[in-house]
Order: C-alpha cells, then sequence, then structure tokens
C-alpha cells in the first residue's frame, strides 16, 4: 500500500479533496459539488466528464492559471453512500471493511474502520484455530463490530449533509459526535465482555480515564518511557 496524503480543498466555485502519494507524484481529484455565482450547489458533478471540463475543474481546485498544463489520465465516476450490512458473520463467512459498510469521505472514518473490523476479528480467529477459545467468541465480532460501524456510518453520513450537500434529507440525522471518540471510542456490548460499561454517550472519551468494560484501554505512562498501549495482552488457558 502506498502511503497517501489528502488535501481539502474548497473555493468559491467547488468543494472536493486531492490524494497525493507520499512522493507527490501521483494522485486524484474527488469532487463533491460545484458552486455557482449564487451560491447554489450542483453535486451532480459526473454529469460531464469530459477531457476539457475535468481540466478546468483540476485546475480551479488548485487555484492555478488558466493555462496551466494539465494532462487526464482517467476518469472514475462513483455515488456516495451509507449502508451497513444486516450482519457481520453467517457460518465461516465474516464482512469486514468495505463488504461490512459503505459510508461517504467526509470524516475520513472508512480506512480506519475497516482496520478495526480486522483487528476485533484476526485475535478471535487467532485464538479459536489455536484452541484457546471456543467458537462462540466469534459471535462477538458481529455483536461488538456492527453497531460501532453503523454508527460510524451515520457520523459520516451527517458530515456529508452538513458539509457538501445540505439539500439531503435531515429528519433523521444524527447529530455530529467527537471525531477522536469514533475513531477510537467505541463500546463493545457482547458475551465476550465482562460487565457493562457505564458510559453515558454512544462513545467513550479516549482522552479519559473510564476504563470501563468494552471499552480500550486509555493511555497511561509507565516506566522506561512505555504506555499502558504498548503492554501485550496475555491469555492463558486453564
Amino acid at each position: 500500500m502506498t502511503a497517501t496524503s489528502a488535501w481539502c480543498t474548497s473555493t468559491p466555485n467547488l468543494l472536493g479533496f486531492f490524494r497525493f502519494s507520499i512522493t507527490g507524484d501521483s494522485g486524484f481529484l474527488a469532487m463533491f459539488s460545484t458552486i455557482a455565482p449564487d451560491g447554489t450547489r450542483d453535486t451532480r458533478v459526473g454529469d460531464d466528464v469530459s477531457t476539457e471540463r475535468c481540466i478546468e475543474l483540476v485546475r480551479t481546485a488548485l487555484g492555478c492559471a488558466p493555462d496551466h498544463p494539465v494532462e487526464i489520465e482517467n476518469v472514475q465516476q462513483w455515488s456516495a453512500s451509507a449502508v451497513t450490512a444486516e450482519s457481520l458473520s453467517s457460518g465461516r463467512v465474516f464482512l469486514a471493511g468495505d463488504a461490512a459498510h459503505v459510508m461517504p469521505p467526509t470524516g475520513g472514518f472508512g480506512g480506519n474502520t475497516g482496520v478495526a473490523d480486522a483487528h476485533n476479528l484476526a485475535w478471535k480467529l487467532a485464538l479459536v484455530t489455536k484452541g484457546l477459545a471456543g467458537p462462540g467468541l466469534l459471535a462477538s465480532y458481529d455483536e461488538e463490530r456492527r453497531p460501532a460501524g453503523a454508527l460510524t456510518v451515520e457520523q459520516a453520513y451527517t458530515r456529508y449533509v452538513l458539509r457538501v450537500d445540505p439539500s439531503l434529507p435531515q429528519d433523521d440525522l444524527q447529530p455530529p459526535l467527537d471525531d477522536a471518540s469514533i475513531e477510537l471510542g467505541a463500546v463493545y456490548r457482547s458475551g465476550a465482555v465482562l460487565g457493562e460499561a457505564d458510559v453515558a454517550t454512544p462513545l467513550d472519551d479516549p482522552r479519559g480515564h473510564s476504563w470501563a468494560p468494552g471499552t480500550r484501554v486509555p493511555h497511561v505512562p509507565l516506566s522506561a518511557g512505555r504506555s499502558t498501549l504498548d503492554v501485550p495482552a496475555t491469555v492463558s488457558r486453564s
């Protein structure tokens, strides 16, 4: 995987973002909408993907001269979606990442949510396949990750409506929550968690030290410059 960096671009004429490789020699422009002089937003940017129009959009997003050389290699159309799978597991099949949930890019939650899925599932699969846990442990994957993923999808959708397309329905729009809590503050409730998390909000604050069951271990400085996050978990079989 090539490391990348994102650069949001918001001008009086358009809203979108660039994603460049760290070396800066490749990347793409993702467009959300164009903005007319009267402030009207047009989210149907994909209706005109001619080379001339795409070059114009890139130049506008860069803020460069109208004769700045731009070459369009290819154009891909996409539609923002906010969907969570009805189940993340069925027998020996488990869903993770974009197969489990699709969300708008607003918030930048997609990649980290997929990583959290894989992390949650990987150690459970490892324990079960090594005989250190029963197959019932795998049931906790759906119980823990599907609610967390669904919440993140809704938060990405909230940001898309508020930032990109206010014309979308807002009747059941979730209020925006703290970004760090969305990324690191999931509260897991399942048969694999002993006790209930006494957390008043849908998410735990990763900056605090709640130590609540089903939440992420907080950072606490230890000796030799280490953190509680550096201490590996151990599992023993009685």
